[in-house]
């Protein structure tokens, strides 16, 4: 609506509701994290942003157990 972009109609919610936000991206290139991450006060939101190309690289980069999953 207006001028608002779905970007900072995102962090303007995350920051009502004292939210944060983490991104784990397969095969987007980081595309999700490069739409948020750039914007002012995203750096008291937008948390963490983790691309791979597949789960098990996710996984690890999380610093999970993909044989647990």
């Amino acid at each position: 609506e207006d001028n608002d972009t779905l970007e900072s109609v995102i962090l303007a919610a995350l920051a009502r509701g004292n939210h944060t936000l983490a991104v784990a991206e397969t095969f987007t290139a980081g595309q999700i994290d490069a739409r948020l991450a750039h914007l002012p006060g995203a750096e008291m939101r937008f948390r963490r942003g983790l691309v791979a190309r597949s789960h098990a690289e996710l996984f690890a980069g999380a610093g999970l157990d993909a044989d647990a999953a």
